[in-house]
């Protein structure tokens, strides 16, 4: 059963009248002030949580671009002895 915007809306609270986009602009004010208000509470712990992920994220980068330049694309090609034998009689 698929629900139409109007239900989810309903659901949600919002208005799709005339004010819809004022009231998600409230939403979203809100909740970056909750965000902020948040980080500036727990500023240790938010220091440790973001540096975590940003070192992973960066690790994680690091890691995927190393292992994408050692192997060779056509190495994952079932089809690999004939993909050098037509590459070396192209050259």
């Amino acid at each position: 059963m698929r629900f139409s915007s109007n239900f989810t809306a309903k659901i949600l609270g919002i208005d799709l009248g005339t004010g819809c986009a004022n009231q998600l602009q409230k939403i979203f004010r809100n909740y970056v002030q909750i965000t902020f208000r948040s980080l500036l509470k727990n500023q240790v712990y938010s220091f440790i949580s973001i540096g975590g992920l940003a070192i992973g994220l960066a690790a994680s980068i690091i890691i995927f671009s190393g292992l994408l330049m050692r192997t060779p694309m056509t190495s994952l090609n079932p089809d690999y002895a004939m993909l050098t034998v037509l590459s070396a009689l192209h050259n």
